[in-house]
């Protein structure tokens, strides 16, 4: 630090090239019709007076700068046993030296700030309105200048620590509203079933092989009551199964289920990749193959032996729908005729079979309904394999155990012991009932289904309105005429 004379030196100089200032004194206003008139050519005509600063010598004693700048403004926080001219010298050397270790405290802090050269990431102004009085020289001022101080702004950084687990992504929780249109509900719907749904995936995919079998009811399949044997649609479903040679299966009158044989049939099922089966029931090896299996059935081999990716031709939709249409799946069996909504029925209960009724034909069934209806020959036993490994593997159990009269012959043919059977029920065969529910014939006091009746009364409306355009093209000619003998009269 420099030497204290020679820095008063230096304030000394600077001071002495400061121009005079003027300074107003609201005493002097009042005090101007009081002063004596000898004494009013010392006086300015304005208020302001001027005082110069060069001058080391400040007048202490009466006068019209007594009641502006007091002895003690400038004495009281000064040491003591000095004049008033060392004391200012003093105050401004003090302060000079405190501003200029301010200012290189100041810029130590720049050059150390941990931030610079790095990103903040949350920041947030604070603003504080109260002077900082430890870091700053108090001083005498008045309440109202202690008002004037200026707004001191901070900037405080605030690490918030981002969680790695989840996402780091922040999303904003929307308050759930009404849905106002259908699609919104919809999708609001959809968002609410993909958690149960991803649950069931998830339980699906951790189900064993032996659960899903003990969740396959149990399915016999369908044989003919041949006491209906000639009533109107049964009659063809019976000659396209003659000429098959399937019929021995189909016209048992008392067919045995073994469900406990069924059911170890089927969870102990294994499929080759020369696309047999190997199995083992009560404790016997089974191994099936196309050959054996067409053998023990009495069915012949020649024939369609698989339907995937297969679909029927245009013609036959057309033929079997009451109403015009090209769709070669999905078809409603309702607006198709009587005759062909029972082949549809014998596909879906004894050479497809499902689980659920089903209301509409897929591209499969249409397919094996086109070829029953031309007599097209079906390899019998290879579409039971091809349909077993569907129902087992690809759809995982969700249809049933099918095939239960063909498998106990398939038993008794191998001579495995066998459980007490169950004899099938009346649901269980082609009965006059299935003719109804399939319109090919009307039951007692039940008349036709609703859609028929409808296609019934369509057809009459279409042939009277054709009737009545006839009739009124003829009164038009005869108006015609009549017009123009009119004319000519």
């Amino acid at each position: 630090m420099s030497d204290p004379s020679s820095t008063s030196n230096q304030m000394l100089t600077a001071l002495s090239e400061i121009e005079p200032i003027a300074v107003y004194s609201p005493l002097d206003v009042e005090s101007r019709s009081s002063v004596p008139s000898s004494s009013h050519q010392d006086i300015p005509e304005n208020p302001f007076h001027s005082i110069d600063l060069n001058s080391l010598s400040i007048p202490t004693g009466p006068g019209p700068y007594h009641e502006m700048l007091p002895d003690t403004l400038f004495e009281g926080d000064l040491p003591r046993n000095k004049s008033s001219g060392s004391n200012i010298l003093a105050a401004s050397e003090e302060l000079v030296i405190e501003s200029l270790a301010m200012i290189r405290e100041e810029a130590r802090a720049e050059q150390n700030d941990p931030l610079q050269g790095e990103e903040v990431r949350d920041t947030q102004p604070i603003f504080d309105k109260t002077p900082d009085f430890g870091r700053y020289p108090s001083s005498n001022s008045s309440d109202s200048e202690s008002y004037d101080e200026p707004i001191q702004w901070k900037v405080e950084r605030r690490d918030v620590g981002v969680s790695r687990k989840g996402k780091e992504k922040v999303v904003e929780d929307v308050p759930r509203r009404r849905p106002t249109t259908r699609s919104d509900a919809r999708k609001l719907m959809a968002d609410a079933l993909k958690p149960s749904a991803r649950s069931t995936a998830e339980i699906r995919r951790a189900t064993t092989f032996k659960e899903i079998v003990d969740n396959l009811r149990t399915q016999a399949g369908r044989v003919f009551d041949m006491g209906i044997i000639n009533l109107p649609g049964i009659d063809s479903l019976h000659d396209m199964v003659e000429i098959q040679s399937w019929m021995h299966l189909y016209n048992r009158k008392s067919p045995i289920l073994h469900e406990e044989e069924r059911h170890a049939f089927y969870y102990n099922i294994q499929f080759k990749e020369d696309e047999s089966i190997l199995t083992r029931v009560n404790d016997i090896a089974v191994h099936l193959d196309e050959f054996l299996l067409g053998k023990i059935l009495r069915v012949p081999r020649e024939g369609t032996k698989s339907v995937i990716g297969k679909a029927c031709s245009v013609e036959f939709v057309s033929l079997v729908s009451n109403i015009p249409t090209t769709m070669c799946a999905g078809v409603f069996m309702k607006v198709t005729k009587s005759e062909y909504q029972l082949v549809f029925e014998f596909v879906n209960k004894t050479l497809l079979l499902r689980t659920e009724k089903r209301t509409s034909a897929t591209s499969a069934d249409f397919f094996v309904m086109e070829l029953l209806c031309r007599f097209g020959p079906l390899n019998l036993s290879e579409l039971m394999l091809e349909h077993l490994y569907k129902m087992v593997i690809k759809r995982k159990g969700i249809h049933r155990m099918g095939y239960g009269y063909f498998l106990t012959e398939v038993f008794k043919h191998l001579k495995i012991p066998q459980s007490v059977g169950r004899v099938g029920t009346v649901k269980q065969a082609f009965s006059e009932n299935t003719l109804v529910e399939c319109e090919c014939i009307e039951g007692k006091g039940d008349p036709k289904r609703k859609m028929t009746q409808l296609i019934e009364y369509k057809d009459q409306l279409k042939h009277e309105v054709e009737k009545l355009t006839v009739r009124l093209s003829g009164k038009d000619a005869k108006i015609t005429i009549v017009k123009a003998e009119l004319l000519t009269a």
